[in-house]
């Protein structure tokens, strides 16, 4: 089984002819900070992801010397309409928590620590 069991594939502008992000959930909930550890309590766990960033990162070598770790900076959220589309897909995956039948069942949210909860409209 993968990880994530649900997947949707969304539009942040509805007249785009393709999907620019995906809402992806998973039926556990995971330990904040870790991989693949589940909770001391059962949950549920919903993420987005935006599917063709325009933000560019880098690799460069540091030296000649192969043994040196390289430079990586991944620039992530670099692009301005990279930050509009994962704040729309943000906002889309908590309407979905707050929609029937998933929000009578919900007793709270852990992650992101109420940021999105303190900011519904």
């Amino acid at each position: 089984m993968t990880a994530m069991s649900v997947f949707a594939f969304c539009k942040s502008d509805a007249s785009s002819a393709e999907t620019d992000y995906s809402l992806m959930f998973l039926p556990a909930s995971l330990k904040s900070g870790m991989t693949r550890r589940l909770d001391n309590y059962p949950g549920v766990s919903g993420g987005a992801w935006q599917h063709r960033p325009d933000s560019r990162g880098y690799v460069r070598g540091r030296s000649r010397d192969i043994r040196d770790a390289p430079v990586i900076q991944p620039n992530y959220l670099d692009a301005e309409i990279d930050r509009q589309i994962i704040v729309r897909a943000l906002k889309h995956l908590d309407r979905v928590f707050s929609t029937e039948p998933l929000a009578s069942v919900i007793e709270a949210f852990t992650l992101p620590a109420g940021q999105v909860a303190a900011g519904r409209s």
